[in-house]
Order: C-alpha cells, then sequence, then structure tokens
C-alpha cells in the first residue's frame, strides 16, 4: 500500500515497526484511563461554556456542537487553547 504523504505520524496508518510503537506508546501514555482526571478541569470549564452559550442561543445548537467538540479535541490533541484565544466556545 502507497503511503499518503505527511500521514505518517497518524496511528493507524504506518506499518508494524519501531515508528508505529512510538506513536502507540505515546498515545496510551496520553489517553489511557489514569490520564483522565488531568482534563476534568478542562472538559468541566468547556461544558460549561457550551451549555451557557447554548441556553444563550438555542437556534445554533449545530454551530455550538461542532465547536464545542471541535475546542476539546484541539486541546486534547495539541495543547491548544481555544478558551484562552477567544474568550469563549
Amino acid at each position: 500500500m502507497m503511503g499518503l504523504p505527511g500521514w505518517d505520524w497518524v496511528i493507524g496508518f504506518p506499518p508494524y515497526s519501531d515508528h508505529w510503537r512510538r506513536l502507540r506508546k505515546m498515545f496510551h501514555q496520553y489517553f489511557q484511563q489514569r490520564a483522565g482526571p488531568k482534563y476534568h478541569e478542562y472538559i468541566t470549564q468547556t461544558s460549561q461554556t457550551f451549555v451557557r452559550n447554548l441556553f444563550e442561543a438555542p437556534e445554533e445548537f449545530k454551530s455550538r456542537i461542532q465547536n464545542y467538540s471541535g475546542t476539546v479535541v484541539l486541546h486534547l490533541s495539541y495543547g491548544y487553547n481555544f478558551l484562552q484565544q477567544n474568550g469563549d466556545t
């Protein structure tokens, strides 16, 4: 199978190798069950902001849920804190 340029960091794409084992070890380190409490405060804060924004404008549910999920994924995956940059979700 041909590789996708620039996608060798995604755990599902590289063939089984030392590189794949390093990716899996790193993934496991940050996403195992014991790592959950580390993210609790951030998830709580973004969830509260999401609910407050949804209460203020329920007709914007679709964009709010997309924004909320994207905010959480960006923070957990890359450490980007959307709340600090933009003030809300």
